[in-house]
């Protein structure tokens, strides 16, 4: 049997066991904003060419959310959705097949919230993104807390917490800090983590060592998602709005988000089940 052929059985059984359901992951970045556009964009791109259908929705207010640099132009919002000021077909659009891309609102939920139709037009969106999510395999939401609190939104708050970082000391820091402020916003729960330029001794040596801290301070769990190795070209294709998985297909960190992408699809039937790159790699309980 040819490789193509054990590859298409493999996707299809996933498909089966995947059923209805679905999976929304919110990403709380502490990594460069390139990078966090590119790795956004290569696993939504890679999660689609496995048969998944992906939404990809930037939550950010600050001009470095994942639609800035990934075509095609968002002129209307979900919060336009929301306000009936157009369609859902205007807000969310075809980025390539498979994932489509939106973008939440034009401004702070904060300043939002000050409207006097407050209470029933964050409800609507609620619902919204609530459908929205429920009619694709993966959403991915991409956040940026210190312009905004998303989590203001149940859809948003109940999502799993993957949380990018980077081998540097301030990384690190500063994603610890991410958790931190989320932890003591959302109460106690499971957060992934996804080491971003590093080799697997590297990110399970950083995996370990922010979970135990995690673990012994705030009573948090951390879940490693595994690692995508250094690669030149990744920050880079993000420029050009381009998956490095569809211009360097065998490159390493290609390969590394095809390998993640295959276990999430593996888990999307066990929503609540901690995603693990390999059994006691990284993980601190």
């Amino acid at each position: 049997m040819s490789n193509n052929k054990v590859t298409d059985q493999a996707e299809g059984l996933r498909r089966i066991l995947a059923g209805q359901t679905s999976r929304t992951m919110v990403f709380l970045s502490a990594i460069p904003v390139d990078l966090k556009n590119s790795v956004l964009l290569n696993l939504a791109t890679s999660l689609a060419k496995a048969n998944s259908e992906v939404h990809l929705l930037d939550a950010c207010q600050s001009p470095q959310g994942v639609s800035v640099s990934t075509p095609p132009h968002l002129p209307q919002t979900m919060w336009d959705v929301a306000q009936e000021r157009c369609n859902a077909e205007a807000a969310i659009l075809e980025h390539i097949p498979g994932v489509h891309i939106a973008k939440l609102a034009e401004q702070p939920l904060a300043s939002l919230a000050q409207q006097p139709e407050k209470p029933e037009s964050f409800d609507k969106l609620d619902q919204l993104l609530k459908a929205t999510f429920k009619a694709r395999s993966f959403s991915l939401v991409d956040t940026d807390i210190d312009h905004d609190n998303a989590f203001v939104l149940p859809a948003l708050a109940a999502a799993d917490m993957v949380v990018l970082v980077t081998v540097t000391t301030e990384s690190i820091k500063n994603a610890y800090a991410l958790v931190k402020t989320v932890h003591a916003q959302l109460g106690l729960r499971t957060f992934n983590m996804l080491v971003v330029g590093a080799t697997p001794t590297k990110a399970n040596l950083i995996q370990r060592n922010m979970g135990i801290a995690a673990n012994q301070y705030l009573g948090v769990k951390l879940v490693s998602l595994g690692c995508i190795p250094p690669d030149a070209q990744l920050s880079r294709s993000s420029h050009v709005g381009r998956a490095i998985v569809e211009a360097y297909p065998m490159s390493p960190a290609t390969v590394a988000f095809r390998a993640l992408a295959g276990r999430l699809i593996d888990h999307i039937a066990a929503p609540q089940m901690s995603i693990k790159s390999k059994p006691k790699a990284g993980v601190a309980a």
